[in-house]
């Protein structure tokens, strides 16, 4: 199941990147399916934080999100989670990461005044419905509205391929 959610973190991080001019590093390009962890973006304007641990003032046990997004600029903060999720619970999965980060997201609105923090659940069924996907990734404000569209059929079509290469390995077996 991890597999599925490297997949689908590393189609949202490279569109993410794409849409904001972000210089793809080799590191992240060599390891071909996977999110490299780091930092990214050009300093003082624009941060990506790829599976890194969030600094807190409090003791916080859920720190360490899919994607973290420093928006100096606008003041800020987006959190990301990813979820490759049955279709039959797509909305439960959703509340789950939504919930999962609300600590994280009101400690780091109380660390600088003025920034707004949001969390986004970025959730895709296994063969690729996406439910509230297209208005989370509006409410997120990364993607201009005509690639919105695109990058869920990305992230449908890389759910729906790697379904499809687990399904073919278990049934190999």
């Amino acid at each position: 199941m991890k597999w599925r959610h490297d997949r689908l973190l590393y189609v949202l991080v490279r569109s993410i990147f794409s849409e904001r001019g972000i210089p793809i590093p080799n590191a992240y390009r060599e390891l071909n399916g996977r999110a490299v962890p780091g930092n990214y973006g050009p300093a003082g304007e624009f941060e990506v934080a790829v599976d890194q641990l969030c600094p807190t003032k409090g003791t916080i046990a859920e720190r360490r999100p899919d994607v973290l997004i420093r928006n100096f600029r606008s003041c800020r903060v987006t959190i990301m989670e990813v979820a490759a999720a049955y279709e039959s619970c797509l909305e439960t999965r959703e509340a789950e990461k939504r919930a999962k980060y609300q600590t994280l997201a009101a400690d780091l609105a109380g660390q600088e005044s003025g920034w707004r923090v949001r969390c986004v659940p970025v959730v895709v069924g296994d063969l690729g419905t996406v439910g509230r996907l297209k208005a989370h990734l509006e409410d997120a404000d990364l993607f201009w509205p005509n690639a919105i569209e695109t990058v869920i059929a990305l992230l449908q079509r890389e759910v729906v391929c790697a379904s499809a290469d687990m399904l073919c390995k278990h049934l190999l077996m």
